[in-house]
């Protein structure tokens, strides 16, 4: 049999610096089954897996050796590594790169985009036994989407885990894979094996060689295990508890493990079982049959208007729910970023400024002449501050910002002494166990779903503001899924504040089909052209240096508003309102991309 290397790295900076030969009597360490750990430095990994396989008894007439990579995206020159393991090991690049880099999730901080050459590293081999290579011939694996409560899910999980066939089951926490493995009988358990996400590497190794060994016939556990080796008629099993848009960039991409099941199922005929609360738009699209069991509304969802209350980020009826229901659990707050742009707010209907021709909320301008101008950051429409509220015809209107610190004061002023824990991707503190969580997205994955007595979402339509249809259409989706997850829990009051949203649109997240909001999204999909690509360049550095050439140059056509990159700004304009004479004035601190990849007109 072939033998299967898996390679887990970790970064040791107490390693020296020094190169790695491969000993001789490697081969006799080198065994199925066996765990070597050895140091080296990541010049020499392609090298170390050749050697191995010359070295190793196991595979030494056996060629490609077909491995499976863990390891976190070091650089530009890593990208010429997995095209030549791809090659050499008869596999796609594709599938190299998403097999290779399992961590990379917005749960996981951002790697460096460079790190030295004579950085060490530790390498832990653990030799296994593989089927032959993998045909490279496409079909089209038996795929099912189960959709449910998680009550019923379970129930759907515990059948198919009975079967007798190999299983991984992928789940979406560590909270779900300690309920699921504690819902199992004893027989079932003997034969599973649950990971979370402390286990250390030998662990991990144990599980996978009494995986291929026959000891264990389930592995359970959340992203990590659907990068396992597995043997023949493995079934996939994936819990999907929310819809997520990952985003990729080149620095670092990221992957989601729905993308990775899907192509280990289509190039290892590996059946695969997606349970979720609802379809994502990817399954409809592609047709996907499904087995959807809607439940009831079990929970309370109580939508509270903003504009009967106006003038606290916090309502009354939602503090007195809040009073209410801290003493019988824990209390989770959601807001969707830690800080939001100052928007334009009248103060005695609540209502936020819109611009008159998308109806976009107007935002405080820091880059344009006059730093209190209103701007619209969609159609990039600059107008004076608004003296007058289109509703009530007040003028009493201002500037309105939310944060979590202010959100936490007014929480504080509510319930009196109790705990308060703000989470987000600035202020990562865990375990959650304070009596009010006050968190963004970042914070559900990490939430005890059953000790919430309730459920708060202090602006939704912050979380529905985004810049196009598309990214209203997953705020949609998101907000729908999450209270999906909350439906299974009847002790669980969810409590919504809103400014401008229909008894329609209501109706419609509370509604477990959304069909009508599928076919109109693959509609809109259909339809949508790309904006056309014209010749410009791209103007970076500090937002006054950009105030400063709008100013001196007030024929320069821009394609767009100005962007943030970091620490500098980015401004598009187009490459025939650019001439010599105006690149000749500008300043030192603002630099020129002549040749940028794509400029849309907006």
């Amino acid at each position: 049999m072939i033998a299967k290397v898996l390679a887990w790295m970790r970064m040791s900076r107490h390693l020296g610096e020094f190169d790695y030969k491969i000993p001789e009597e490697l081969s006799s360490y080198v065994q199925l089954g066996s765990l070597v750990t050895v140091p080296f430095r990541r010049s020499t990994i392609i090298g170390l897996i050749d050697d191995i396989a010359e070295t190793s008894t196991h595979t030494k007439s056996l060629r490609p050796i077909r491995s499976v990579l863990s390891i976190p995206p070091l650089s530009s020159g890593y990208r010429a590594f997995l095209h030549q393991f791809a090659d050499q090991h008869r596999i796609s690049p594709a599938l190299a790169l998403k097999i290779a880099i399992p961590k990379l999730s917005s749960r996981f901080a951002k790697a460096p985009s460079t790190r030295r050459e004579s950085e060490s590293h530790e390498l832990n081999i653990v030799m296994l036994p593989h089927l032959p290579p993998l045909p490279r011939l496409r079909f089209t694996p038996q795929r099912e989407w189960i959709c449910g409560t998680r009550e019923i899910r379970y129930a759907v999980l515990q059948k198919m885990l009975f079967e007798e066939r190999p299983i991984l089951c992928v789940m979406a926490t560590h909270y779900d894979v300690q309920a699921l493995y504690a819902s199992l009988p004893e027989s079932l358990r003997k034969v599973t094996r649950a990971l979370d996400p402390l286990s250390s590497t030998r662990s991990i190794a144990e599980a996978m060689l009494d995986f291929l060994n026959g000891r264990a016939r389930i592995v359970m556990g959340t992203k990590r295990v659907a990068f396992f080796p597995a043997p023949a008629s493995t079934q996939l099993i994936l819990d999907e508890e929310e819809h997520r848009n990952h985003h990729q960039f080149e620095q670092n991409p990221r992957y989601h493990v729905r993308d990775v099941l899907h192509q280990r199922s289509q190039w290892e005929h590996f059946p695969l079982h997606i349970t979720g609360h609802s379809r994502s738009l990817d399954h409809v699209q592609r047709n996907i049959p499904s087995t959807v069991v809607f439940p009831k509304n079990t929970n309370r969802v109580n939508w509270i208007a903003l504009p009967d209350h106006p003038g606290r980020p916090l309502t009354v009826p939602m503090a007195d729910d809040l009073q209410e229901s801290v003493t019988r659990g824990q209390v989770f707050l959601f807001f969707n970023r830690s800080q939001e742009t100052a928007r334009f707010e009248c103060r005695e209907c609540a209502r936020s400024i819109r611009c008159e021709i998308c109806s976009r909320t107007l935002t405080q301008s820091l880059t344009t002449l006059t730093p209190n101008d209103a701007w619209c950051g969609l159609c990039n429409t600059v107008k004076p501050i608004p003296t007058l509220c289109p509703e009530c015809h007040s003028r009493n209107i201002v500037l309105a910002t939310t944060t979590l610190r202010r959100l936490e004061k007014a929480v504080q002023s509510a319930i009196g002494n109790r705990s308060i824990q703000r989470c987000s991707k600035k202020d990562p503190t865990f375990p959650l166990r304070s009596s009010v969580v006050i968190g963004t997205e970042f914070a559900i994955p990490y939430l005890a779903l059953s000790h919430l007595s309730m459920v708060g979402i202090v602006d939704v339509d912050q979380l529905l503001a985004g810049k196009s249809f598309a990214a209203e259409f997953d705020g949609f989706l998101f907000l729908r899924s999450f209270l999906a997850r909350l439906r299974a829990y009847r002790t669980i009051h969810t409590v919504i504040q809103h400014r401008t949203l229909t008894p329609e649109f209501c109706h419609a997240v509370e509604t477990p089909s959304p069909e009508p909001f599928y076919h109109q999204e693959l509609q809109r999909r259909k339809d949508f052209s790309y904006p056309p690509v014209v010749p410009g360049i791209a103007l970076y550095g500090s937002s006054q240096d950009l105030m400063d050439i709008r100013r001196t140059f007030p024929n320069l056509e821009l394609l767009g508003p100005v962007r943030t990159t970091g620490k500098h700004y980015l401004l598009f304009a187009k490459r025939c309102s650019v001439d010599h004479a105006m690149i000749q004035t500008l300043p030192d601190s603002v630099w020129i991309d002549p040749n940028p990849e794509r400029l849309p007109i907006r």
